[in-house]
């Protein structure tokens, strides 16, 4: 015997998807850790898939760090986003792995759901001295390089060395592990290339090092198009039976040869905020290989007229969006009157324009003074 879940959604005019924030808070984990925790509701009687970031900026507004939440169900199928169903509140949790010291933060969170609605919010945060504990975790093995990047022809081959230091006073045991950017990724590096890892002995004493050989070989295959293939080789580091963290190096494998540019604007978010209007949009890379976008944001009113040019830059912490992925590009302007303007987008890649729109984009209320 089976048991099917069926869901059948009808369509009517007025319903749309929508997200609430049940709750957001900076809390600890069980070690002491600082550990970021989301609570996502879903109101509506539409069920759809939604994804969450955090940005933590200083008091200078220097990027700490950016941490991507995830579900239980999303870190165990790989995936970045989480199926909410009509009715549900879905926890999303991801755990600071930087140093925060006492002082003042700005945390921001992106919340991307339903192909192209966005919540953006940011939050105050101070802390306490004493309020979190100040682990070694993401620091106890240096790796070299952050990321491997090879062009290869067909047929070609590249051996790439990972310097891998033990920065801690015991010793501790390396495992290692290839892991696809998603389940039935398209673009998977592991598809199109043949990867052997030459790592010596798994223990590694304090303070040493070891530099493993991976070797990165394409086939002749006419077939193969050109473009980029992606993956993840993690780093799996225990002390004993104990397993300690995991530390991961994206691998990047160009197949020279025309490569397509492409993007899709998905949406667009703005809302006032310290005297600025700014301005959030989704993109999805619709090319066959990695961008590092800019992009130009044309506020107009109702007769056309520019009233404002804002830049647009890849949110801080993202260097590029990977092949059929999104990202998110932020800029910010002067404020703006409550209104029904157009917002007319240009992606840029290499001066290059890969994706443009037009959308109404609606400007509710200004930010409160006081």
């Amino acid at each position: 015997r089976y048991a099917v879940r069926v869901n059948l959604f009808i369509e009517r005019p007025g319903l749309r998807p929508r997200a609430e924030i049940a709750s957001f808070d900076l809390t600890s984990d069980e070690e002491g850790n600082p550990l970021l925790d989301l609570v996502l509701r879903n109101p509506t009687p539409l069920m759809y898939d939604a994804a969450a970031e955090v940005t933590i900026h200083d008091s200078e507004r220097r990027l700490i760090q950016r941490v991507r939440l995830a579900t239980e169900a999303s870190r165990q199928s790989g995936r970045e986003a989480t199926r909410i169903y009509p009715g549900a509140e879905v926890q999303y949790t991801g755990v600071v792995t930087e140093p925060l010291f006492p002082g003042e933060y700005d945390v921001r969170l992106y919340v991307r759901y339903a192909d192209g609605l966005q919540i953006v919010q940011r939050y105050p945060v101070t802390v306490e001295p004493g309020q979190f504990v100040q682990t070694e975790r993401g620091n106890r093995l240096r790796l070299q390089p952050d990321r491997i990047a090879v062009t290869l022809r067909p047929g070609g081959i590249s051996s790439q060395v990972i310097q891998i230091e033990n920065r801690m006073q015991e010793s501790c045991s390396l495992r290692f592990s290839a892991r696809d950017i998603e389940p039935e990724y398209p673009r998977s590096v592991f598809a199109a290339v043949e990867m052997q890892l030459r790592a010596p002995s798994p223990e590694l004493e304090p303070r040493r090092m070891v530099r493993p050989v991976l070797t990165l070989r394409t086939s002749r295959d006419a077939d193969l198009a050109p473009g980029g293939y992606y993956g993840y080789v993690d780093v799996h580091v225990s002390q004993g039976e104990t397993y300690v963290e995991t530390y991961t190096v994206p691998i990047y494998v160009i197949l020279d040869g025309p490569a397509h540019y492409a993007a899709e604007i998905i949406g667009v978010h703005t809302e006032a905020f310290e005297g600025e209007q700014t301005y959030t949009v989704e993109v999805r890379n619709t090319g066959d290989i990695h961008i590092s976008p800019r992009g130009t944001l044309y506020l107009k009113d109702e007769s056309g007229t520019i009233l404002r040019t804002i830049p647009l830059v890849l949110q801080p912490g993202v260097d590029d969006i990977l092949p059929n992925l999104s990202g998110l590009l932020i800029g910010s302007g002067v404020l703006v009157d409550p209104g029904v303007y157009t917002a007319e987008i240009r992606i840029i890649e290499q001066d290059q324009v890969i994706g443009t729109t037009e959308v109404p984009l609606h400007i509710e209320t200004a930010e409160e003074e006081g």
